[in-house]
């Protein structure tokens, strides 16, 4: 077995905020720390691991050739993200990254340092005892369970895996209504969403929708961005040429791009412009992919768009390896299981808006209507003030959930909105009219 152990404690502290041109912290730069110790890698591992920049990380080329589950916006970090699920371009070939997941060590709410994995949790105690259990209801909640709600996780060990050999991008983008006037994004979304349910499990990535136009006057836009693990000469990187091939006179542009290594690959990836945004995400399942639900995208990108304001929606690439992981296994709702795709809503204005409150309540009730297309939403890209939040972050392993909170965490020192436990309202210090006003992340101590 091949792991990786990331200290998720000392990177909190250690990485600054960094501001740089292409909005995220690279080895090199000076936000991010220069102690390569703090990733620690198994003396078993050969091969070669892919870091860019500085001697130290060249060296880990040389020896290293594998990856860990993560997503692909460079500016999230590894905690909140693991800890809520953690889908990936990677995901529908080696799982999300709670499949991935093998141990990890926890400061608990009473000061006592945790270890726990899928066979044992090690507590050591203030007072120097140490106690293990065959228990494992702590690791099983860590696994989906949210972030800032059982205790602050301070180390994760991952599974490695092999990179693949190439990585091969498909980029391929369609307005959806082009300058002539002709609405073709109807027919596009259609293609599109045939094609995904039956996609080979080597494909990955986004469908990115905005509703702005663009500089030639089309308006909108609807584009594939994926990747293959594995060479550009196979049957299911051929998969996609039926989206290559689909009115190449519709086409803003298409085309495959092959890497060398998935290294060479994620140094392209680009971060999207940062808007002040509201968002919120369902689940969709293989029958969720309707004219209805077509109809309902390109019509809101039209009537949400504004010179200050507009629509956009990502949409994760899900099924795979997801599906092969049991419903009860891990902690994240049972319906990732099932599902085709983490569709992300989001409602975006410019900096010039003061007052953005009605935006809020559009972006709100775009949600409400986009889950009833779904099952489930993925709780990392939920809105706020989700109905049933409790069966649509968690469905069938809320109760588990919660008791497990209730025994790790009584007091509820660890408290966040909608998170496991917030329904008690057993301690909500921002409250002076009945409603908790507490801010959106964790909240520690009392």
């Amino acid at each position: 077995m091949y792991v990786v152990s990331l200290w998720a404690l000392p990177l909190t502290v250690l990485v600054s905020v960094c501001l740089s041109v292409s909005n995220r912290c690279l080895p090199g730069d000076s936000c991010f720390p220069a102690n390569i110790k703090l990733i620690k890698f198994m003396e078993t591992l050969d091969g070669k691991l892919h870091f860019p920049h500085t001697a130290e990380y060249d060296r880990l080329v040389d020896r290293y050739n594998r990856v860990i589950v993560g997503g692909s916006g460079h500016t999230v970090s590894v905690a909140g993200y693991t800890l809520g699920g953690g889908h990936s371009p990677m995901s529908r070939m080696f799982g999300l990254a709670v499949d991935n997941l093998l141990e990890l060590q926890m400061v608990t709410a009473n000061g006592h340092i945790v270890v726990a994995n899928d066979h044992m949790t090690q507590t050591s105690f203030v007072n120097g005892s140490v106690s293990t259990t065959d228990n494992t209801d702590i690791f099983w909640a860590s696994r989906g369970g949210g972030g800032g709600t059982y205790g602050i996780v301070t180390k994760f060990t991952f599974r490695l895996h092999f990179a693949a050999p190439q990585v091969v991008q498909f980029l391929c983008s369609y307005p959806i209504r082009r300058l002539d006037g002709q609405n073709i994004g109807f027919a596009v979304l259609r293609k599109i969403f045939s094609i995904l349910t039956t996609l080979p499990k080597e494909w990955g990535g986004y469908l990115l929708i905005s509703g702005v136009p663009d500089k030639s006057g089309n308006f909108g836009r609807i584009m594939l961005a994926l990747n293959h693990h594995g060479v550009l000469n196979s049957t299911s990187r051929a998969s996609l040429d039926q989206m290559m091939n689909f009115h190449r006179e519709w086409q803003s542009f298409c085309f495959y791009k092959n890497f060398s290594s998935f290294f060479q690959y994620d140094k392209t990836a680009q971060e999207t412009p940062y808007f002040s945004s509201y968002s919120t995400n369902t689940l969709l399942q293989n029958d969720s992919f309707t004219n209805d639900l077509i109809t309902f995208i390109l019509h809101k990108m039209e009537t949400e768009y504004s010179n200050k304001s507009h629509l956009g929606m990502t949409g994760t690439l899900l099924g795979g390896r997801i599906m092969t992981v049991g419903a009860h296994e891990t902690s994240v709702n049972p319906a990732f299981r099932s599902s085709s795709m983490s569709l992300t809503a989001s409602t975006s204005w410019t900096h010039s808006v003061v007052d953005y409150s009605s935006l809020l309540v559009r972006g709100n009730e775009i949600g409400k209507y986009l889950n009833k297309f779904g099952s489930g939403q993925y709780v990392n890209n939920a809105g706020d003030d989700v109905m049933n939040w409790q069966h649509e972050f968690w469905g069938s392993n809320y109760m588990r959930l919660l008791a497990i909170k209730d025994k790790w965490d009584p007091d509820d020192f660890f408290t966040c909105k909608e998170c496991v436990g917030f329904e008690n309202n057993r301690r909500s210090p921002y409250s002076t009219d009945g409603k908790f006003h507490a801010p959106l992340g964790p909240i520690f101590g009392k």
